[in-house]
């Protein structure tokens, strides 16, 4: 079994998470607090709920996808189920975005699916739609020298006054992102169906905690030929918060549970939240960094008492 620690929470898993074992590594002799394990037999009993693909309580959640079954189990255990032959990547992969994103249902906090970033002092979260260009903004954030806290989802609770906690240093990113780095031996191939990269980003990493100020989501405008930007207020930025949470497909459909409301209301009245929304078909990377240093940089002081 090996030991990790991810968002301040303590791991210990008997698949290879391949996420950089020097730095994410605990000593064997560490407490656990979270397990995961990869266990072969089949569980009928969630098969024979075809055709659902997931449920979800506090007690017991299970996902169903291309990769196979997984079920987590009262905040503290992750069990996967492969179908097929699916790689080491894959498997990581899917316990770490489905998996975890369960587990922090479980555990009363939110996954957002974002890259958190820190610069000018502040954490913040990019999100946005996919192909709406958060990953190409965060790369190019860290270019001017930011810092990255974690990639695809981060895990907020309210008992650690929404602190964005380190993950671990490697970044998803689209082909055309992957294509601009230089070190190509530091990218794995992960995702067939979107056709994602994986990316060991170590000298990028922050590993360490900080609260979190802003929340930028990332949109498509159809019908507009600038780029538009603005900060958002009451229900619009509940709204906003629900529509980037990992597991927003399924709480659209069933109903979002109240602890998960709770979370986002309490979230809502800590944080600054700003829409932008970009012209289809042009590059504005560049404007839309532009747009959220100066966020940054005029962001008076917030207070998380």
């Amino acid at each position: 079994m090996k030991k990790y620690l991810l968002y301040a929470l303590s791991i210990c898993s008997d698949i290879d998470l391949l996420i950089a074992d020097d730095i994410c590594r605990l000593p064997d002799d560490a407490p656990c607090e979270i397990t995961i394990r990869r266990n072969s037999l089949t569980p009928d009993d969630l098969i024979a709920k075809k055709p659902l693909t997931s449920e979800y309580s506090k007690n017991f959640c299970w996902f169903k996808s291309r990769i196979g079954y997984i079920t987590i189990k009262y905040g503290h255990e992750i069990n996967v189920y492969p179908e097929g032959t699916p790689s080491d990547i894959e498997l990581s992969a899917f316990i770490l975005g489905w998996g975890l994103a369960f587990l922090f249902y479980q555990r009363d906090g939110l996954g957002i699916h974002c890259t958190g970033l820190f610069g000018n002092g502040q954490a913040f979260l990019i999100c946005g739609d996919s192909g709406a260009g958060k990953s190409t903004t965060a790369f190019k954030l860290l270019e001017r020298g930011y810092r990255f806290l974690n990639d695809d989802i981060a895990f907020l609770s309210e008992k650690d006054s929404f602190l964005l906690h380190p993950a671990f240093p490697v970044q998803k990113m689209c082909r055309n992102v992957a294509e601009t780095v230089n070190d190509k031996t530091r990218l794995k191939y992960i995702d067939e169906d979107k056709d994602k990269f994986a990316y060991l980003n170590t000298e990028h990493f922050e590993n360490a905690p900080h609260p979190l100020a802003f929340l930028f989501s990332i949109g498509i405008g159809s019908n507009i030929t600038s780029l538009k930007h603005r900060e958002e207020s009451g229900l619009d930025k509940v709204r906003t918060i629900l529509d980037n949470l990992f597991m927003n497909p399924l709480f659209e459909s069933d109903g979002f549970p109240n602890n998960v409301m709770a979370a986002t209301l309490k979230l809502s009245s800590k944080i600054r939240v700003v829409r932008i929304m970009r012209p289809n078909n042009q590059d504005t990377v560049e404007e839309m960094c532009s747009v959220i240093e100066s966020y940054l940089s005029k962001a008076s002081h917030i207070s998380y008492d």
